[in-house]
């Protein structure tokens, strides 16, 4: 008999917890309402942080293509730069130029003489 006694004792308190419980708990209909809204929020959400990171990829291969290509060009003429740097001639360098530079630029030898040198003598100038 105190079985009987026990199990409907706990059934009791069982009954009294569900009731109690079911005062405090929200009703199904809301609580189900508010996960079906949040899951549709949660696939938007979803959505557009796809969106932006095949946004985000996108932009960044597109600079680094950019890049890239104006890397090959960059490297391209700067080949064609340095020969044309190399053969530059300064525009005023006429100026620097003076009528005794031949026999700078010359050297001498033995045996002539200082008046044999061309451009120094006045009469072969004319």
């Amino acid at each position: 008999m105190s079985e009987d006694k026990e199990r409907e004792e706990i059934v009791e308190w069982f009954r009294q917890l569900r009731q109690t419980e079911e005062g405090v708990a929200p009703p199904f209909d809301e609580v189900w309402e508010v996960a079906r809204s949040r899951t549709a929020r949660s696939r938007s959400r979803r959505l557009y942080y796809r969106l932006g990171t095949a946004a985000a990829l996108f932009a960044l291969l597109t600079v680094a293509a950019l890049w890239w290509q104006n890397r090959r060009q960059t490297h391209d003429v700067t080949v064609v730069q340095m020969a044309s740097i190399s053969q530059w001639k300064s525009p005023t360098a006429f100026l620097i130029e003076t009528p005794g530079q031949k026999l700078l630029k010359t050297v001498p030898r033995i045996g002539d003489g200082f008046m044999d040198m061309k451009g120094l003598n006045p009469e072969e100038r004319r």
